[in-house]
């Protein structure tokens, strides 16, 4: 019964593992995530690692990873 109620807790994250989490390529990620850029900063800033807030950002605009 708990596993049904797992939410993804957002972690450190690069955009190839988020990507993998959602079953797609990390470019159409990025590409999905355009609207959005202005809120995720990583390459502005040279990090690989997106932080746990820019995964929310992201966790909130595309939903729950692996859940249709």
């Amino acid at each position: 019964m708990e596993e049904e109620n797992k939410k993804y807790v957002p972690k450190h994250e690069t955009l190839k593992s988020l990507a993998a989490l959602y079953g797609i390529d990390w470019r159409t990620l990025k590409r999905q995530l355009e609207p959005i850029k202005h809120k995720i900063r990583y390459k502005e800033e040279n990090r690989r690692k997106l932080t746990p807030r820019e995964v929310k950002y992201i966790v909130d605009y595309l939903g729950e990873p692996g859940v249709d």
